[in-house]
């Protein structure tokens, strides 16, 4: 007579365990070990129950794309003939609830095992559905739509030299004339108030302020304005900033343009 502790799913006998699917646990002939046979009905149904869990954890981690995970373990057979279950899926909530109620019912190394089991069971990451993040964003190229020549210094010549700067040279295809085409563009040799000699800007190689058309002048004067936020106090910058506001709120703009310029 065997008076050693029933035997648990985890040391029976692999050469008398009937191979298993990958989807679908079956269970232990009738031909079972006498050490088998001394289980009592509550302790077979608590030895399924445990491998039905396990079973359950190996099906998430085949769902979840794992590789390499083994075989459904088999079942203890509770009648003289092999029986296999019905292709039912059991919920796990509701094996948790089976479980619980059998526990106490458990060998001693079952109910370690059922605790590993728990415990250690992690769960799946699956496969993220985000196709679009800010972690695959790249940094800012330096030409974003922020990018600005800024005042070329051929505008503040003629500004310390007391020569009338036309709003045309604000223009954005004036300043990046001024900035690609520097040393291709004429300058005039004058003398200032003072009697100094200077070279200035030719002016005849840009359009002149009636020609501007009314978008180019908004454009125009936005950057005059920053010329002003350069160059000028904070009385005078004030005053050509308010200059543009009352004359762009003009009603009718576009129809009286010709009189605002």
């Amino acid at each position: 007579m065997n008076t050693g502790p029933p035997p648990t799913a985890t040391n029976k006998d692999q050469s008398i365990i009937s191979s298993g699917s990958s989807t679908t646990p079956t269970t232990i002939a009738a031909n079972t070990p006498t050490s088998f046979n001394n289980l009592t009905q509550p302790q077979i149904n608590a030895e399924n129950l445990l491998w039905t869990i396990r079973n359950d954890a190996l099906h998430i981690q085949h769902d979840a794309g794992e590789l390499n995970v083994p075989n459904d373990e088999s079942l203890l057979s509770t009648n003289s003939h092999i029986t296999t279950p019905p292709p039912t899926v059991t919920s796990h909530s509701s094996n948790l609830i089976q479980f619980t109620s059998t526990f106490s019912q458990f060998s001693p190394n079952s109910q370690n095992q059922a605790l590993n089991l728990i415990n250690n069971t992690s769960t799946p990451i699956l496969p993220s559905k985000i196709l679009f993040s800010t972690s695959h964003e790249l940094p800012a190229l330096s030409s974003s739509i922020y990018f600005s020549y800024g005042i070329h210094p051929f505008i503040v010549t003629l500004a310390k030299n007391k020569v009338h700067i036309p709003l045309t040279l604000f223009t954005s295809n004036a300043t990046r004339r001024l900035h690609t085409e520097a040393t291709s563009l004429k300058q005039n040799t004058i003398y200032n108030s003072s009697g100094v000699k200077c070279h200035i800007l030719n002016l005849s190689q840009f359009p002149e302020e009636l020609k501007i058309e009314s978008v180019e002048w908004h454009e125009a004067w936005q950057h005059y304005m920053t010329f002003q936020d350069t160059y000028s106090d904070t009385e005078v910058a004030t005053r050509w900033r308010e200059h543009y506001l009352l004359l762009s709120a003009h009603n009718d703009f576009h129809l009286n343009f010709p009189v605002i310029l």
